[in-house]
């Protein structure tokens, strides 16, 4: 009874090992994707980022602006055409799932969105 307890554990350990690399493996390609991504983003003007935020906002039926502040581009207007510099959609906390998966949608980028939930 005692063998047959170890080779249970054993495997359940096996079995844990293996999930929590494959969780690591999908948290790695993840974190390579969401590096691919900014590049897209930082090769946006900040004038793009609010036509996107204006398309993401009449998808979720706001207004711009509500989306636009809750991402802090509220000053993007003072400086439209300099290159994004701001963090990866998925990483700004003031936004909610939602406003975030409207601006990835717009910009191409929802099947990336869940993806990146899955590991979050």
């Amino acid at each position: 009874m005692a063998e047959k307890t170890e080779s249970t554990s054993s495997k359940s350990k096996t079995s844990t090992q293996k999930t929590q690399s494959t969780k690591a493996a999908s948290a790695k390609k993840v974190e390579k994707m969401k590096e691919t991504q900014l590049d897209i983003f930082r090769k946006k003007t900040q004038q793009q980022m609010i036509n996107i935020a204006y398309k993401a906002a009449d998808k979720l039926g706001i207004a711009p602006w509500i989306l636009i502040r809750a991402a802090g581009w509220g000053h993007f207007t003072q400086d439209r055409g300099t290159l994004y510099k701001g963090e990866h959609i998925a990483d700004i906390e003031t936004l909610t799932d939602e406003q975030k998966e409207a601006l990835m949608d717009v910009m191409g980028m929802k099947s990336g969105w869940e993806k990146i939930k899955k590991v979050q």
